[in-house]
């Protein structure tokens, strides 16, 4: 076998390709650094916009920035590589990878206007929930329910009505965008199942808010008869009459005519809460 003679047709072949492996290395290094630094400023400039921190109050864990940046790497990279192939005269691999690109740009509008529709979203959920939150702040809703509960002055877990309502308002807010969010991405299929979702949870609105609107009705009126029996019970001498039978002394620091106010609060709140 004549080796020396394969040699030089190795070397004859690699010579007239050697140029075009060069410029593609070239292409391959440079590409790739260009990627890099582009995917760090895109990063950086999302880092800015504090996207992680005010997801993440929402989503724990999430690192859309980094997402982000490495989404905008691979498109990069995507490119460089058209370049590469270009370079070396492969179509077999360069077309596909061409269309691939054009399926990418072809999408990238939706992405962007649901994008836009995501953002309106979450200031629309932001502000809504900002001010629910701030307006049961202000009627002082959570220091009522501490106070009617017996957690205002203990070191048991404090009600927080007002910051769960707002998250919820936040979510119902997120939810009523997401069927715009999912047709701007072309997304027509997924909307049936969701619509109906929502449908139901529209008709079911009404009767939670009327539900709700009974019960606080129910509340004050057998909080104002448990306050007037209680006062009426006291001032007829029942708590006398305990402690002379010695029922005082079972009670503890508590009083008979507290007690059956008590009782007649829950048997007055008890068919507001059945209806």
């Amino acid at each position: 076998m004549d080796f020396q003679r394969i040699w030089e047709q190795i070397v004859l072949s690699m010579g007239n390709k050697l140029p075009s492996l060069l410029t593609a290395l070239a292409i391959l290094v440079a590409g790739f650094i260009v990627a890099f630094i582009i995917s760090k400023i895109v990063k950086s400039i999302f880092g800015r916009l504090k996207l992680n921190q005010r997801l993440r109050a929402y989503l724990p864990g999430t690192d859309v920035e980094g997402a982000i940046g490495s989404v905008a790497f691979y498109i990069m990279m995507a490119f460089v590589m058209v370049a590469v192939f270009q370079t070396l005269q492969l179509d077999q691999l360069n077309t596909p990878l061409n269309e691939l690109l054009k399926a990418i740009f072809a999408f990238l509008p939706k992405l962007i206007g649901a994008a836009i529709l995501a953002f309106v979203a979450w200031c629309v959920a932001k502000i809504a929930s900002t001010v629910v939150k701030k307006a049961l702040e202000a009627a002082k809703v959570d220091a009522w329910l501490n106070s009617k509960s017996g957690t205002a002055d203990s070191s048991a877990a404090k009600i927080n009505l007002s910051a769960t309502i707002a998250k919820s308002i936040f979510g119902i807010v997120i939810l009523m965008f997401l069927p715009s969010i999912l047709e701007a991405l072309g997304m027509s299929t997924a909307l049936v199942p969701f619509n109906n979702l929502i449908g139901q949870f529209i008709g079911f609105l009404p009767n939670f808010l009327s539900a709700v609107v009974v019960l606080l009705v129910g509340n004050f009126v057998a909080q104002l008869v448990r306050q007037i029996a209680t006062n009426l019970l006291a001032a007829a001498g029942v708590d006398k009459l305990a402690d002379r039978v010695g029922a005082g002394a079972a009670l503890g620091s508590g009083k008979l005519s507290g007690l059956l106010g008590s009782i007649a609060y829950l048997f007055l709140l008890l068919p507001f809460v059945v209806a």
